[in-house]
């Protein structure tokens, strides 16, 4: 088998050539068809995150292997001794892989969230992930079965792009409901509950599948509202959504045609945090798009650095919610009598259940997705897609394609047969 391993930080993968693993006893070995390149690779790439006054790098892991890659789509090659040939899983399975291998005898991992198990492995760190052709998964209850409706390219960002988004929606959920309940009995008031807005924060290359339906629970006039207007991927329908780019973060993923795309996709609007706007009318022209001009309900930082954290912070409404999601790092400070006195709510997610995952597939088998631009590169290439995301250039997603397989989507387009 082949892969690329990281050897030196920001310097070419590593092309080798390697021994095919054999299946754990109760799991299996996936041959890859396509592995997504999320920003969380770009940072092991760099070897660092930075914590906001120390630094995290990957290389300190004990057991680091260096083979990134935790977005995976492919088919099932083999099956470890213990699986069953009656159990549902069987060779040539479309599956896709949950990256997140929990304990299974914590709090967390008993709940399904595995994710934030303290002696979870991840897929893509601690054990070999998707910049290969094979992936050894630790156990089947680590892999999902992708119906055959769904392309393998798309069902590849779900486990991580696609569940932290819907997980994300999850958390605002309860803060958004209990305020559209209230401006529901004033709609005839306000003409319009469409008003009410969400402000969504997104990067670059690096937002694929924020553009998704509501999670489950969403009351049925929210459900209603999805399906009639053919639009699956708006996040929380009856609000409007927002994609808002930070020249203040990293050069050259600001660009108006960024906020195009975003448009292109069914955003109801943009906004542009030019560098050429002092602070004070940056955060006027931001709060201008709220709910009456009050502020934001929610918001989903799927950058957080400090600027976008403070700025987030500051266009909230009273009894908002903060999502911090990104990992792009830094520190912040902000005003601790404040958060009291308007009762707002910070709130980190990281990923998402493998319920989610699920979840997510059964809805893109009842709802029409509309993809990102996606950007298809070969298992050589993948230094030359991380330096792209790096510098701002991948308007869309950067996909490994593996083998043969023929993608739905064209090179460098965002239509899907979906």
């Amino acid at each position: 088998m082949e892969q690329a391993r990281i050897v030196t930080a920001s310097e070419p993968l590593q092309i080798e050539q390697i021994d095919l693993p054999s299946p754990p006893p109760d799991g299996l070995i996936v041959k890859t068809a396509f592995t997504g390149i999320c920003h969380s690779d770009l940072h092991q790439w760099q070897d660092k995150i930075d914590l906001g006054g120390a630094v995290l790098k990957f290389t300190s892991f004990p057991g680091y292997k260096g083979v990134a890659g935790h977005e995976i789509s492919g088919t099932v090659y083999s099956l470890g001794d213990n699986i069953k040939p009656s159990d549902d899983l069987q060779v040539n399975n479309r599956v896709v892989v949950y990256p997140w291998i929990g304990c299974q005898q914590c709090q967390y991992c008993i709940k399904n969230c595995s994710n934030i198990c303290d002696k979870r492995l991840y897929i893509g760190l601690l054990i070999a992930g998707g910049f290969a052709t094979y992936v050894q998964v630790p156990h089947k209850r680590y892999v999902v079965k992708v119906p055959d409706s769904i392309p393998m390219e798309i069902a590849c960002m779900l486990p991580c792009s696609g569940i932290t988004a819907y997980s994300a929606m999850a958390a605002a959920k309860p803060d958004v409901e209990m305020v559209t309940e209230f401006e529901d009995k004033k709609m005839i008031r306000y003409k319009n509950v469409h008003k009410l807005k969400m402000f969504y924060r997104a990067v670059g290359g690096d937002s694929v599948f924020t553009y998704l339906p509501t999670p489950k629970g969403w009351n049925e006039e929210f459900k209603n509202q999805i399906v009639t207007s053919n639009r699956a991927y708006m996040i929380l329908s009856g609000l409007n959504l927002y994609h808002i780019t930070n020249p203040c973060c990293y050069t050259g993923l600001c660009k108006e045609e960024k906020l195009a795309v975003a448009r292109q996709l069914g955003c109801d609007d943009t906004v542009l945090w030019s560098r050429d706007k002092d602070e004070k009318t940056i955060m006027e022209d931001t709060v201008k798009k709220s709910c009456c001009k009050q502020g934001f309900i929610a918001i989903v930082d799927f950058v957080n650095t400090t600027t976008t954290f403070e700025r987030n912070f500051g266009c909230l409404r009273k009894n908002g919610i903060l999502i911090m999601v990104g990992l792009f790092g830094g520190g912040a400070q902000l005003s601790l009598p404040r958060v009291v006195m308007d009762s707002k709510k910070i709130r980190g997610v990281y990923t998402g259940k493998i319920d989610h995952l699920r979840e997510l597939l059964q809805m893109l088998t009842e709802h029409r997705i509309v993809p990102p631009p996606i950007k298809y590169f070969q298992l050589n290439e993948v230094t030359e897609a991380l330096q792209m995301m790096d510098e701002g250039k991948m308007k869309g997603r950067g996909i490994i394609k593996f083998g043969t397989i023929s993608p739905t989507t064209s090179k460098e387009t965002n239509e899907a047969k979906i």
